[in-house]
């Protein structure tokens, strides 16, 4: 029943409506997020590529619409958004 949620979940995802979503954010909410990437800048302006990872976490969130907890990999963005809005349903 899980994947079954999953896929309806996919649906409405704010990343489903991007060009290109990176394989990770397919499998969760991420909210838009994504890797970043950059530059450390050193003392001397040496500059070197680094990346900037998703901070996500595995939760198990309530949806009153499908009246079952749906475990999804969620960014911390995510998690207070879901908050702010008053739950998984309205968010979504």
């Amino acid at each position: 029943m899980a994947s079954a949620s999953m896929h309806f979940l996919e649906a409405f995802t704010r990343a489903a409506k991007r060009q290109h979503v990176s394989g990770r954010a397919q499998r969760g909410l991420f909210a838009g997020r994504d890797k970043a990437f950059g530059n450390n800048v050193s003392f001397s302006k040496r500059r070197t590529r680094r990346a900037w990872k998703v901070n996500h976490q595995w939760k198990t969130l309530y949806s009153e619409a499908l009246d079952e907890k749906v475990g999804l990999n969620v960014t911390t963005h995510t998690l207070r958004c879901v908050d702010k809005c008053g739950g998984l349903d309205n968010y979504l």
